[in-house]
């Protein structure tokens, strides 16, 4: 199981009929973060005409999502954004269209284009990847059993190393992919002592 979510965040300046259109997205992990964002960018471009919006998030097992046209004509610039989110399958997202207006009125199906366009052009720039969940656990071992487990290891994926201390004994922090945890913790309990489950992170597969 995983999700499509952006690599990095990103912004973009289009000239649209005169009109400069500046579009910013983000990968985020909560609605909160997601206002943050917006709130953000809204105050770096507080002259601008209008800063529209959307999000869509998946929390507390949920999908959230919410839009708005800020004084745009209503249904012309925040669903057009939220459209091009879930045109892509992506979740986790915010994108802002900020628009400077440059004296040449759009009409409604132009507005829809522009701020398709806008979050599209944004989204194309930072990139669609696959997110997948880890779960982060820590062990310690000594320098032979390391060598062996190292080996059959080598033989698996969906597993990463953390980190790898050489003490007296080694210390190290693994992250396993969700689909492998099973046969990957089967394997640390027969090479390793003090395994510690330490949480759950995401990472690009």
């Amino acid at each position: 199981m995983g999700y499509y979510s952006l690599k990095k965040q990103s912004s973009v300046k289009l000239n649209i009929e005169r009109s400069i259109f500046i579009a910013s997205a983000v990968k985020v992990s909560s609605c909160q973060q997601a206002k943050d964002f917006i709130k953000e960018i809204s105050r770096h471009y507080n002259d601008a005409t209008h800063n529209c919006w959307a999000y869509k998030i998946i929390e507390n097992n949920s999908f959230q999502s919410d839009f708005s046209d800020d004084r745009e004509p209503s249904g012309t610039a925040g669903r057009p954004i939220l459209g091009a989110i879930e045109k892509n399958g992506i979740i986790n997202v915010a994108v802002v269209v900020t628009r400077y207006f440059g004296g040449v009125k759009l009409g409604v199906r132009g507005l829809i284009q522009a701020y398709a366009q806008s979050a599209q052009s944004a989204i194309d720039l930072a990139g669609v990847v696959l997110f997948k969940k880890f779960f982060l656990y820590s062990f310690k071992t000594d320098y032979s059993s390391f060598a062996q487990l190292e080996k059959i290891l080598k033989r698996e994926k969906d597993w990463a190393f953390k980190q790898k201390k050489f003490l007296d004994s080694i210390h190290a922090d693994i992250l396993i992919k969700e689909d492998s945890l099973e046969k990957i913790l089967s394997v640390l309990n027969t090479k390793v002592f003090d395994l510690e489950y330490l949480g759950e992170e995401e990472a690009e597969e």
